[in-house]
């Protein structure tokens, strides 16, 4: 995890959780809710400048420098400080309403969301370049919670609100006192339709409906 997660929701919806100013009104214009995001997506990213937050749409996919031709997604959370390609990385928010995961062993779909929480941020490094300011973005993710391991051992890392600010200023650490999430998280399988990313509606969260055994 994390390669796929989606956020069906309107700007307005996100900005009434996870208040921010986006930072060329256009790409407002440009918004639609989207149901399966991937990997090399522009997907709405928050960063700290100042006192105000910014939005932006940020490609989703940081090339590393041994391998310009390759796209990194996720980075461990536990290690990124260590690394030299995302330590100097600018911490960053994106936002979600659920995220999907393929089961270890059957590789057969689940929606991961929250009956309790719309929305929520999960933690990302941004990486600056000479030409867009925040062009690319990665997810750090972390060992997965009880309800979702048996699923898949790596989760994105969410970010309760109480530490949010200080995620994005640089002075919490998701390792060092973090407090417990109070994102209580549900899974159900879905169809295989979330497989192919030219399905991209409300339809692909749509529970799998396994017939009963007759006998």
């Amino acid at each position: 995890m994390c390669g796929r997660f989606s956020l069906g929701v309107s700007i307005s919806d996100v900005q009434a959780v996870f208040p921010f100013t986006m930072r060329h009104p256009s790409s407002a214009a440009l918004w639609q809710p989207r149901f399966n995001i991937a990997p090399g997506s522009d997907i709405l990213t928050m960063v700290l400048g100042g006192t105000v937050v910014w939005g932006g749409m940020v490609r989703w996919g940081w090339p590393p420098p041994w391998n310009p031709s390759r796209q990194i997604i996720n980075v461990r959370v536990e290690s990124f400080l260590e690394k030299p390609s995302f330590r100097d990385g600018r911490r960053a928010l994106v936002v979600a309403d659920s995220f999907y995961e393929w089961h270890q062993t059957g590789k057969y779909p689940y929606r991961i969301f929250s009956p309790s929480h719309r929305l929520w941020a999960m933690a990302a490094l941004i990486q600056s370049t000479p030409v867009e300011p925040y062009s690319r973005v990665v997810l750090l993710t972390q060992a997965a919670t009880p309800e979702i391991e048996e699923i898949h051992p790596r989760m994105p890392v969410i970010l309760d609100q109480s530490v949010v600010h200080d995620w994005l200023a640089g002075m919490w650490q998701p390792l060092q006192g973090q407090p417990k999430p109070t994102v209580v998280l549900e899974a159900v399988r879905i169809t295989t339709a979330i497989n192919r990313t030219i399905h991209d509606g409300p339809d692909v969260q749509r529970p799998l409906v396994i017939p009963k055994a007759t006998h």
